[in-house]
């Protein structure tokens, strides 16, 4: 396959870590809850806004006798227990989650924030070769593309991708509301320097009870163009575009 996989640094598509196979990395998340039944009432109801689920992604991985450039300089079982502790150094973080890069077939790239998930079984697979499932959970269950920054007392945030993006920074350059023209969303801040992590909830530059908004979501930017406007002056955002 096309598609590259690079986990926490550690290429996973070389003659050291061949990937056989790729589960979860091209689909649709789900909804955190289904429809509203009510009494006396047919069906369900589905109106109303609904948020995505995390996803895991399944990483087929053949561990094989060699280094990542294909040549053979030590014993084979060598390489395999040099290969496996690369492998299984880059799944350690007790931290924060893990980036996993994909490279497209298209050669543009995109970012997931990952987790492994329980253990990694590590089998017996042809010959001296070892094969492992790596499942990777996606908490942000969309992948990040480009990076985009906008600006003004009024603009445009265009989403090129497939998925909403929820966690946009906002930096109030001065106090007052930047607001989603077609959803009536907005963000406020009664000083300027206050910047806003909309994906974690962080406030930095200003006191937290500065920053408030109408919603429990804060913001959210849909696939194709996002009209914005302010009051009290300029404000700014960068987001990455969000796919599927």
């Amino acid at each position: 396959m096309a598609t590259g996989f690079v986990l926490a640094g550690l290429d996973l598509r070389t003659l050291a870590y061949e990937i056989t196979t790729v589960g979860g990395w091209d689909g649709f998340p789900g909804f955190k809850a289904s429809g509203v039944e009510y009494a006396y009432t047919h069906g369900e109801d589905l109106t109303g806004r609904r948020f995505y689920k995390a996803r895991n992604i399944d990483l087929g991985v053949i561990i094989l006798p060699f280094n990542a450039d294909g040549s053979q300089t030590l014993a084979p079982l060598v390489h395999i227990q040099q290969n496996l502790d690369a492998l299984l150094g880059a799944l350690h973080s007790t931290s924060s989650p893990l980036s996993l890069v994909r490279t497209m077939p298209d050669a543009t790239v995109r970012t997931a924030l990952v987790r492994p998930i329980d253990f990694v079984p590590i089998e017996q697979d042809v010959g001296i070769t070892r094969s492992a499932i790596l499942t990777l959970r996606m908490g942000y269950p969309f992948w990040h593309g480009e990076t985009s920054v906008v600006s003004g007392t009024s603009f445009n945030a265009v989403n090129d991708g497939t998925a909403p993006v929820n966690d946009m920074v906002v930096t109030f350059t001065t106090a007052g509301r930047l607001t989603h023209t077609p959803s009536g969303d907005y963000l406020e801040s009664s000083d300027a320097g206050a910047v806003v992590n909309v994906g974690t909830g962080v406030i930095t530059g200003a006191p937290t009870g500065a920053v408030f908004g109408n919603t429990p979501w804060w913001l959210q930017l849909e696939p194709g163009s996002n009209a914005f406007t302010t009051s009290g002056g300029s404000k700014s955002m960068s987001f990455f575009h969000g796919y599927m």
